[in-house]
């Protein structure tokens, strides 16, 4: 049998997910190797610093 829930706790349940999705889909994107050749060299303002 479900647990009735209040709308609170199932509005912040939805939301987490929410996030919890958000930031997996954002650590995928970052683990992605670029190939030497396309990788960006520095600019010289970062050199600078």
């Amino acid at each position: 049998m479900a647990v009735k829930r209040s709308r609170k706790t199932r509005k912040t349940a939805s939301k987490t997910r929410k996030i919890a999705s958000k930031t997996r889909r954002k650590t995928r994107k970052v683990k992605k190797v670029k190939s030497p050749a396309k990788r960006k060299k520095p600019t010289k303002s970062s050199n600078l610093k």
